[in-house]
């Protein structure tokens, strides 16, 4: 029997409920342990992605804003802020969020990349290029970023261009 004040058994049940299907007891799991310590961050991440599952994106946004509260210098809470901020479609608070995440830790490369389609999406298409080839310039063989900055230069008429970067990404 699971002591009700054990965080941490609470979260991992949550964990096992969450991997079997059951992410209305998953959820419940995640919020006890957090009944249990509100400071549990582990629990937080995972009872927002658990409600961003159920399609309650607002949930998430407010999860992850308490988790970044507690932890300002995770790179890796930002960009999943950011994530989540961006399918509210809060998108100046998500590139915000993604140049936070990107300050702590400038070889996150999921944050360079979307922080690019979040800009090319509000047709910002020179910072858009900046993110994918600031995401290029950390780690060559990043094929989406490669293919978005392709797709951003075919889409802006700049065929030679995007041509020339498919092609690097083959060579």
């Amino acid at each position: 029997r699971l002591n009700p004040r054990d965080a941490r058994a609470r979260n991992d049940l949550g964990v096992l409920l969450e991997k079997e299907g059951d992410t209305a007891g998953a959820k419940q799991c995640y919020q006890a342990a957090l009944e249990a310590n509100p400071d549990f961050i582990l629990a937080r991440v995972n009872l927002a992605e658990v409600l961003a599952k159920e399609g309650d994106t607002a949930g998430a946004v407010a999860e992850y804003g308490r988790i970044v509260a507690a932890a300002p210098d995770s790179a890796e809470h930002h960009y999943n802020l950011a994530r989540h901020l961006a399918l509210a479609g809060r998108a100046d608070e998500a590139g915000a969020a993604y140049r936070r995440a990107l300050e702590l830790n400038p070889k996150e490369l999921r944050a360079w990349n979307n922080l690019g389609l979040l800009c090319a999406e509000q047709g910002e298409t020179a910072e858009a290029e900046a993110a994918y080839r600031a995401a290029l310039a950390a780690a060559p063989d990043y094929t989406l970023a490669r293919a978005n900055l392709g797709n951003l230069f075919m889409d802006t008429g700049r065929f030679a261009e995007g041509v020339a970067v498919y092609e690097e990404g083959i060579a």
